[in-house]
């Protein structure tokens, strides 16, 4: 039977975790990138353009991560212990070239398809699946009546803005620009899918999304056969929130799990924008804002891949022990549930050694956490397997 193939749009941190979850269980990916090379926004780009013209944002070339590389590392992939805790932009194109590199992600990725649109076939009540239109690889082009705007003198080329006034713009080279009337900052703040059904498919107003878990649109609850991945602002990080949101649909449309139906996931998603409006100023900022630790617990619990202390426990006190008491990197979640990680383990007793290693980056390791002397730890132990034996017997 042929494998099922799964159309991924972008390349970047989100699509190569979808990449690799989609190998994971079992399907074909088809990554779609607009590009000529992986990273997505973390690919620093002075100007670049995809192959139909779009510009495309990218980091800023002194961008540097703001949360720790435990933090922010996918669930089975650590990042070498002599990197620096807090990453260059540089660094995690490494990273990134490094985790594509070790799963043979690149394979699958058609490197400059620009995605047009996505619809749904005429069966789609019965496949659920989607046709998939795309700008093939070509040479670059430039809007003809561009060089003739500028060589008339209609567009007038200026360089990098030093400042503003109160009506007008001071540029680098001492120029000064009055009574400017508008101002476009292109700068990606609305949120958009102009891709999906020309814009359509899932409305979007004053940048508020109806997005079940900030996937899946409760109008398709019946097939779940499309997700976004990322459209996430973390209090945290915000990589293995995407690896998570990868699992979950993988796992759904494998048929392992199922989400509910139409009425749930819009409580769900009016619950969530209570609580923003209840916590935030009521601002296009923050729409899509989520907590670290509270939504990946949520995911994970669709999957059947939280990591529970007792059930941890019963396996191996010790890791249960370091699962409470440490920050919860993305190891955690794939300690149990679907495709556990043997590697886990050793990702979640080295993290603390890799962030002292990470303070002097390019030194040895003088340091390594030793698993078998509890120390001070052992009295904590032997309670806490003591409160074990009571809560499953008495």
């Amino acid at each position: 039977m042929a494998k099922k193939k799964v159309a991924i749009i972008g390349a970047g941190a989100s699509g190569l975790a979808a990449i690799r979850h989609a190998l994971l269980y079992g399907f074909e990916p088809v990554c779609f990138e607009a590009t000529n090379d992986i990273g997505g926004l973390w690919r620093y780009k002075e100007d670049e353009r995809s192959i139909n013209g779009t510009p495309l944002a990218s980091v800023m070339k002194s961008t540097v991560i703001n949360s720790s590389k435990e933090m922010t590392a996918y669930s089975d992939f650590p990042p070498p212990s002599s990197w620096p805790n807090f990453m260059h932009n540089r660094q995690m194109m490494v990273y990134f070239r490094k985790y594509a590199e070790a799963y043979q992600l690149t394979k699958y990725i058609r490197f400059n398809h620009f995605i047009k649109n996505v619809e749904r076939t005429f069966d789609f009540e019965n496949t659920g699946n989607w046709n998939v239109f795309y700008v093939d690889e070509t040479h670059p082009t430039l809007n003809d009546e561009l060089p003739t705007r500028l060589a008339s003198g209609t567009i007038i080329m200026k360089p990098a803005i030093r400042k503003f006034t109160a009506n007008g713009i001071c540029f680098v080279d001492g120029s000064i620009v009055e009574q400017v009337d508008t101002v476009i900052c292109a700068t990606g703040y609305s949120i958009s899918f102009p891709m999906l059904e020309d814009g359509k498919l899932i409305p979007v107003n004053d940048n508020k999304v109806e997005l079940y878990k900030y996937m899946y649109p409760p109008e398709l609850s019946d097939k779940n056969t499309l997700a976004i991945i990322g459209l996430t602002q973390p209090l945290g990080s915000f990589l293995p929130i995407s690896e998570m949101q990868a699992r979950v649909f993988f796992d759904v449309f494998a048929g392992n799990s199922k989400l509910p139906k139409k009425e749930e996931m819009l409580e769900d998603i009016r619950a969530k924008q209570e609580a923003l409006k209840n916590r935030y100023l009521p601002t296009r900022r923050h729409t899509i804002q989520v907590d670290y630790i509270p939504f990946m617990d949520e995911l994970a619990k669709l999957i059947g891949c939280y990591p529970s202390i007792w059930k941890i426990a019963s396996m191996d006190p010790f890791l249960a022990w370091k699962v409470f008491s440490s920050p919860t990197p993305s190891y955690v979640y794939r300690i149990l549930g679907p495709h556990s990680w043997e590697g886990a383990k050793e990702a979640l007793l080295e993290a603390e050694s890799r962030v002292k290693d990470g303070c002097n980056p390019g030194k040895p390791k003088t340091w390594k956490p030793k698993e078998k002397s509890f120390g001070f730890f052992k009295f904590f132990i032997i309670g806490f397997v003591i409160c074990i034996i009571l809560k499953l017997f008495f």
